[in-house]
């Protein structure tokens, strides 16, 4: 294989491991089959929340283009909010550390850049503008944070939740590594990366995927049809111990 696996796309290779294959042979050809369209102001909004926290918690990092902040210009009022109650939340959680951003990381299978590391910590930012319940972890973000762990050795890893329209900030709970729940998915993960079985899982995630249309064209690994769906996580694992 060509590439390795991005660790932000990590859900969706779970949920669809065709994906994956797609990523890792014909990336480098067609982009990746999750690019999708997000709207200027919000990507913006995005590159300009993660530098603000990643600043004022001492990292020291490129500045955002011009045309981030022109484009991110109507939502000032609320990124400085966001900013503001991310870090006192980083803060009050953690204490005042040296923590170290945008990291590039990778192993055999995998690669990736961290947003915030101290150590053993690891904390990922997420824009978004519906709030998780009771500080759960999305199901794309648990997949995530598990292929961070493999690859950076991190044991406290969470999600920093900013609403993209300043009314909240949250932290997630960390992953709680010592559940066996969460050491099976963590197996199946590496198993996946390492002797990858490819099956298509139409579903949600074909919504976002720039290559849904050529799904089962010559230039992919034979799937039978009809498709048998093949769930990647038993009942009674870690996202059902997490709520998810």
């Amino acid at each position: 294989m060509s590439n390795k696996a991005r660790c932000s796309s990590m859900g969706s290779y779970m949920a669809c491991p065709l994906l994956l294959w797609f990523d890792k042979e014909l990336g480098k050809q067609k982009g990746s089959a999750l690019d999708t369209i997000i709207p200027e102001r919000y990507r913006a909004f995005g590159n300009l929340c993660h530098y603000g926290i990643q600043t004022r918690l001492g990292c020291v990092l490129e500045e955002p283009s011009p045309e981030d902040y022109i484009e991110a210009e109507p939502m000032m009022l609320e990124l400085e909010t966001c900013v503001a109650g991310a870090v006192k939340h980083i803060n009050d959680t953690y204490g005042v550390r040296e923590w170290k951003a945008e990291q590039a990381w990778d192993n055999e299978f995998l690669q990736g850049h961290t947003d915030l590391v101290c150590g053993n910590i690891l904390v990922d930012i997420k824009t978004t503008g519906k709030m998780p319940a009771r500080k759960q972890i999305a199901t794309d973000h648990y997949w995530q944070l598990l292929a961070y762990h493999w690859m950076t050795g991190a044991t406290d890893m969470r999600i920093l939740y900013v609403n993209n329209a300043g009314k909240w900030v949250t932290l997630s709970n960390s992953i709680d590594l010592s559940k066996p729940g969460v050491q099976r998915d963590v197996e199946t993960m590496k198993r996946q990366l390492e002797n990858p079985v490819y099956w298509a899982n139409y579903g949600s995630v074909c919504t976002k995927c720039s290559r849904v249309s050529e799904c089962r064209s010559e230039n992919v690994p034979f799937v039978a049809d009809p498709t048998e769906i093949v769930p990647v996580h038993a009942r009674g694992g870690a996202l059902d111990d997490l709520g998810i």
